[in-house]
């Protein structure tokens, strides 16, 4: 290259020769283009480098041996939270204090509230030459936002890049964004658990539908062979035990339809205005003998003075019967209380139906899933309790459709309080429910 130059430049230590003059001003110019054509071609190979690095799917930084940026792709730049208009903003800012700064962005043990320690960073690893190894790489860094809740779970992987003598000139390394990961195996973990329940339902549903049914067909059996030789006391009982099987029969189907028909969005509602009192009065009767079974003391609190509300009369009778009859269930010689009261609240009037029991309560993870469909607190007390494990599911979402909510408190050994909280006023005017 210098021969080259002093060629061109020769006619400066020469006499004149304006052929040789012509012959020089040529060269000059050829060798202008082509400085202005390797230039150019420079720039088109950076350019398509920039767009094929913007188009992987992985982030790509580059810091040089001062630690300082030296390229960032889209990526990236996602990642860290920053626009494109950033990209030469950030270039030449050290690493990583200049661009945690920047990004208001910090690095954490991911799921942990620990900061990552800079030693271990890959990219510091790589440009000072400290690992024994080519490529350096984690998989629990998590990059947190200061100023909001982002968190972006990081795979980061970094090799160093040596010139021609052997020295360490640059390190890039690969930020992989592990959400779409961890969605997934969120996702997977939430299918198999609800896989896992529907399983476990069906073999309760099987249960609960034998066992009453293998009494019907055995009562019956009995009052066809040597109903003639019964006394009319022990017909009656049999009669009324047959009864009692088919009724819990009919509601156990009666719930499954009902979950199914809610889960399709394909359950109506029908609004009217209902006196609560009466309706309170005529739950609390049909509940009693549930009551009674366990030894339990049944308590009322509602005003005499409260007044109607706005509401599909069968499913609220529905919603306060599997409420009252889920205490009575888990609650063995305790009390059982149901509180009605009006409450307002957001410029709306509440009606508040309250059941509180003394019963074996619950641990804080038995309430995660108690509204989800086919759960019932674990297998023990499925086994122990009977039941699909749909009453309060089907609650809570009746609940809604009415325009609602329902809520729960428990302590393990110490009881259960369960609140509907109904709008006096009906306002749901499409009265379909989707999940």
């Amino acid at each position: 290259m210098v021969t080259k130059i002093l060629v061109v430049f020769d006619f400066l230590i020469k006499p004149i020769d304006w052929q040789d003059l012509k012959i020089t001003i040529e060269k000059t110019l050829d060798y202008v283009r082509e400085l202005k054509d390797s230039e150019r071609r420079a720039r088109e190979s950076e350019e398509k480098l920039s767009k094929f690095l913007d188009a992987v799917p992985v982030g790509v930084l580059v810091i040089d041996d001062r630690e300082e940026i030296a390229y960032v792709n889209k990526e990236a730049l996602r990642i860290y939270g920053l626009t494109e208009q950033d990209r030469d903003r950030i270039r030449g800012k050290k690493y990583p204090q200049e661009l945690e700064a920047f990004s208001h962005h910090e690095y954490y043990k991911e799921g942990t509230n620990k900061k990552y320690p800079q030693d271990k960073f890959p990219l510091l690893l790589a440009i000072r030459g400290e690992s024994d190894r080519q490529t350096i790489s984690i998989y629990d860094l998590e990059i947190r936002q200061t100023e909001g809740d982002v968190r972006i779970p990081l795979e980061v992987s970094a090799t160093p890049i040596q010139d021609e003598q052997g020295s360490i000139k640059y390190a890039t390394a690969a930020l992989k964004d592990l959400t779409p990961l961890r969605e997934a195996e969120a996702e997977r973990i939430a299918l198999e658990k609800a896989d896992k329940a529907k399983n476990i339902f069906l073999a309760n549903t099987s249960h609960e539908l034998k066992t009453p049914l293998t009494a019907i067909i055995s009562l019956s059996e009995t009052l066809q062979k040597v109903g003639d030789n019964l006394s009319h006391e022990d017909k009656n009982r049999y009669l009324q035990k047959t009864i009692s099987n088919s009724k819990f029969l009919r509601n156990l189907i009666n719930d499954i339809l009902d979950i199914s028909k809610i889960v399709e969005g394909k359950l109506d509602l029908v609004f009217e205005e209902i006196a609560i009192e009466p309706l309170v009065e005529e739950v609390i009767e049909t509940i009693k003998p549930l009551a009674e079974k366990n030894k339990n003391q049944l308590e009322v609190n509602c005003p005499d003075n409260i007044g109607s509300m706005k509401a599909d009369i069968t499913r609220l009778r529905q919603c306060l019967n599997n409420l009252l009859s889920n205490a009575c269930k888990f609650t063995d010689q305790g009390i059982i209380t149901l509180d009605v009261h009006p409450q307002s609240e957001d410029d709306q009037d509440w009606i508040l139906f309250r059941v509180t029991d003394t019963g074996i309560g619950m641990t804080p993870k038995q309430i995660e899933t108690l509204f989800q469909p086919f759960t019932q607190g674990d297998i023990s007390t499925t086994r122990r309790y009977g039941g699909s494990g749909l009453g309060l599911s089907i609650t809570k979402k009746l609940a809604e459709m009415i325009g609602g909510n329902v809520t729960v408190k428990s302590k393990l050994g110490q009881g259960s309080t369960l609140t509907i909280r109904l709008p006096a006023i009906g306002d749901k005017t499409d009265s379909s429910y989707t999940t």
